[in-house]
């Protein structure tokens, strides 16, 4: 959800002291920040490995600095894949130039499920949603995205560490991926000898972002768009 902020400067009403932000970010402790770029690489905006495990350093704390929201977005959703829950972005205020001045990502139960209101009785889902606390919340000033606000504790239970890549925020073929994926096939391979080799590789398909019927999807899109460019032959040698 969007709020439009006329404003030159947000509604700081957030853990942070207001006058660490007025002072300017050089009076904010940049924390781990620099540890962050030392073990989480990125392939074009995308996590693609850490170098340890979970440490304190993985931990989200008031000051940190994030020098966009995508880094800020990869190192909450792998916190996250650690701590065993999924993650979705919140609302955000701009300013009045159009750039994003803060914003919120929350855990995904985060809230309460909608009831529509109809005559017709509606068929009974999962509760999806339990209202969890839990978030981080960053202002940005100086080119920089410093966080003001972190919620750590969940009022549901947490995934196990097996079951974890499996959650929403976290499942995706990276781009590295799909690329030796496609190369595998050039070789002779369809999506279920590559998705077993990608598990080989990878110690297990527990330590993937995707199932195998992800991997077959994949190739179904894959196979269309060759299709949309108008390249058919190409397309049925595909697979």
């Amino acid at each position: 959800m969007e709020e439009r902020d006329n404003t030159p400067m947000l509604d700081l009403n957030v853990s942070l002291d207001e006058t660490m932000l007025d002072n300017g970010l050089d009076c904010i402790p940049h924390c781990d920040a620099e540890k962050i770029d030392e073990h989480i690489l990125y392939d074009n905006g995308d996590l693609v490995e850490t170098s340890k495990d979970m440490t304190t350093d993985y931990i989200p704390k008031v000051g940190m600095l994030f020098e966009s929201e995508d880094e800020l977005y990869h190192f909450y959703n792998y916190y996250a894949r650690r701590t065993g829950f999924s993650i979705r972005k919140g609302h955000f205020k701009r300013s009045s130039d159009g750039e994003i001045r803060k914003r919120v990502i929350y855990c995904s139960k985060e809230g309460f499920k909608q009831r529509h209101k109809r005559g017709t009785p509606q068929k009974e889902r999962p509760v999806l949603r339990t209202g969890c606390m839990a978030l981080i919340q960053v202002i940005a000033k100086d080119g920089m995205f410093a966080v003001t606000k972190f919620v750590e504790d969940h009022n549901h239970e947490l995934v196990l560490a097996e079951e974890a890549h499996l959650l929403r925020s976290q499942k995706g073929i990276l781009p590295q991926q799909a690329r030796y994926r496609e190369s595998l096939h050039s070789g002779g391979c369809g999506p279920t000898k590559a998705f077993s080799i990608l598990s080989k590789e990878h110690d297990g398909p527990k330590n993937l972002n995707f199932t195998l019927t992800d991997c077959k999807n994949h190739f179904q899109k894959r196979r269309r768009e060759i299709y949309k460019e108008g390249d058919a032959q190409v397309a049925l040698n595909y697979f």
